[in-house]
């Protein structure tokens, strides 16, 4: 029993190490694992990751060591997007949360999904660009290090 579930695991392992389909895993992880939204993540992940066939452990461990990037990247995001689309900036001290939260649900909900949005849009156009430099950098350095390997 152990055998059979060694060998159903195994190719989760070994599958997608090489440069190029290192440098995808790596890349579609960093574009994803950015998103900023807490959440749905480990889900997108897995789906995209299994579906190009790509190295699920690497990709879920390397999301986990992004996981403070994507907290801090949360009101990165939240603050370009503001900038971007020119909306005054979310109070973050107490006093701001009061005012935004006495004018009731309906106007905390309006102001929070407004900056949901906008963070989610300075998002894409930062992390679509990152990720594809990412991709050709790791790309290259791993046939460069396989190159390395292979001659000596």
């Amino acid at each position: 029993m152990l055998r059979k579930l060694k060998q159903l695991i195994l190719p989760f392992f070994q599958q997608g190490l090489g440069p190029k389909e290192l440098a995808l895993c790596l890349s579609i992880t960093l574009f994803i694992s950015t998103i900023p939204l807490i959440g749905p993540v480990t889900l997108l992940l897995t789906f995209f990751i299994v579906k190009f066939r790509l190295n699920l452990p690497l990709a879920m461990g390397f999301s986990y060591v992004l996981t403070p990037v994507q907290l801090l990247g949360i009101l990165f995001f939240i603050r370009v997007g503001e900038g971007m689309m020119g909306l005054p900036p979310l109070p973050l001290d107490w006093e701001g949360l009061q005012v935004l939260l006495g004018e009731g649900p309906r106007a905390v909900f309006q102001v929070l999904s407004e900056r949901i949005f906008v963070a989610l849009g300075a998002w894409l156009l930062i992390a679509a660009p990152v990720s594809l430099l990412f991709y050709f950098l790791v790309y290259q350095g791993s046939r460069y290090f396989l190159r390395r390997r292979m001659h000596g």
